[in-house]
């Protein structure tokens, strides 16, 4: 979704019936990028993207994936392709930020993603890019989760289900610039269900 914020202006009153109360020019204002991205995960090095820190960790048993809190933004280029007849195009979203995210897992489903993204930078061309080969790595899939409470005392077989929310906060700055220069997350705000 891409909004110019064009602001219209009426002109003054003058000879005209309808003078003062029809437009008169158009302004154009900053621009405003926004989209989601729903998929299936088989991997999730994006997290830094989301949670603005570093991965440590092999993804091992032993070394399990461990990601910082960080306060510096990190950004995706995100690219849409029409392969058109005779004109192809290309419109590239650079900058754009994670702003939310949502995790969702069910005992014997894989484990689902939406991305609710935010930028202000729009590129359009003629020469689209070459395809991404897909992750050849298997959805994760969910068997269930243990709780421990109190004092580390395990309860298991008691989640079938769990829901983790991110959202960022992200606002957009501008500058002098009608594209986006920067974004700034704002309070982290971390939820999750059982």
């Amino acid at each position: 979704d891409v909004d110019r914020q064009i602001s219209e202006h009426a002109g003054f009153a003058g000879t005209g019936t309808i003078d003062g109360r029809q437009t008169a020019k158009y302004t154009t204002g900053t621009v405003n990028a926004r989209g989601s991205v729903e998929f299936l995960a088989q991997k999730f090095d994006w997290i830094e993207y989301l949670l603005l820190g570093t991965k440590t960790g092999s993804g091992t048993v032993a070394s399990p994936y461990v990601y910082a809190l960080g306060k510096s933004t990190k950004s995706i280029t995100i690219t849409e392709n029409i392969n058109n007849v005779t004109t192809d195009s290309e419109r590239t979203f650079a900058g754009m930020v994670i702003n939310s995210a949502t995790i969702r897992a069910s005992v014997g489903q894989p484990v689902s993603v939406n991305l609710e993204l935010m930028g202000g930078k729009l590129a359009k061309d003629t020469s689209i890019s070459a395809a991404v080969a897909l992750h050849t790595d298997e959805l994760y899939n969910f068997s269930g989760g243990t709780i421990e409470m109190p004092d580390a005392t395990s309860i298991g077989n008691v989640i079938d289900s769990v829901e983790i929310t991110v959202n960022n906060n992200y606002t957009i700055l501008y500058g002098f610039s009608e594209e986006a220069v920067n974004a700034r997350p704002g309070k982290l705000n971390l939820g999750i269900k059982f």
